[in-house]
């Protein structure tokens, strides 16, 4: 019978020059698989060919000493771009929260699938087009600052608040990747393709620090594409 074998990375760091780092991907009795540098703020490249050991089958790398935060939040500046694209397959189910008002969260070729507006209450809006008329759907008295679990199936036409269906959705058009941040509170990101889970975002701080969003599905750290930094929330353990 095979053992699973995760091996480890961890990030011995010593500053190349401004904004790069060395990483020593390790095996897991310590010993050095492959050194590699990585640039402060872009999506970590792990090695191309993996390693192997007679007996045991590779599983993929393990990220070690990220910290697990409660959430992060966004100035207006910050962004993720996840690298999915949103199709008819696409579900979504996040814990966020609007910090301000008139802000796009998950937005998807300048479509917003969350808009947060108004005077005095917020909104969970969703634009949808049909005959090339766009019309919003929206559902008001929920409050700044507070944390709400979001359901987005866009095959089955469903937007939901609290578990509460707020609007029949229809269509979207201009379908892009997919972007989180603009002021948003992020507790917990997933997304599912054709129901299987593709990204499991968990608000992280990774080792030099650098507040982002943990992957759990990829074991791997995605950082903000905008400028300024996410602010983040307590730190809690899993």
């Amino acid at each position: 019978m095979k053992k699973l074998l995760v091996l480890s990375l961890m990030f011995v760091c010593s500053i190349v020059f401004a904004d790069t780092i060395n990483l020593h991907w390790l095996n897991e009795d310590g010993t050095t698989y492959q050194n590699s540098t990585c640039t402060v703020d872009n999506d970590l490249i792990v090695p191309t060919t993996p390693p192997t050991k007679y007996g045991y089958t590779f599983t993929g790398w393990k990220i070690q000493n990220y910290t697990l935060l409660e959430y992060i939040k966004s100035t207006g500046t910050q962004y993720v771009d996840t690298g999915v694209v949103l199709t008819n397959d696409i579900e979504i189910l996040a814990r966020i929260g609007p910090t301000t008002v008139n802000v796009c969260s998950f937005m998807s070729s300048g479509e917003c699938l969350v808009i947060w507006q108004s005077g005095g209450d917020v909104d969970f809006r969703y634009p949808s087009v049909t005959n090339g008329v766009v019309s919003q759907s929206s559902k008001k008295n929920y409050n700044l600052n507070k944390i709400y679990n979001i359901g987005f199936n866009i095959d089955k036409h469903l937007f939901t608040v609290e578990n509460t269906q707020i609007e029949k959705l229809y269509n979207i058009n201009n379908y892009g990747s997919i972007v989180t941040g603009k002021k948003d509170i992020i507790a917990s990101i997933k997304i599912y393709n054709d129901g299987v889970l593709v990204r499991d975002f968990v608000p992280a701080s990774d080792p030099i620090g650098t507040i982002c969003l943990y992957d759990k599905v990829q074991n791997k750290f995605y950082y903000n594409q905008g400028t300024g930094d996410f602010i983040a929330g307590p730190v809690l353990t899993e």
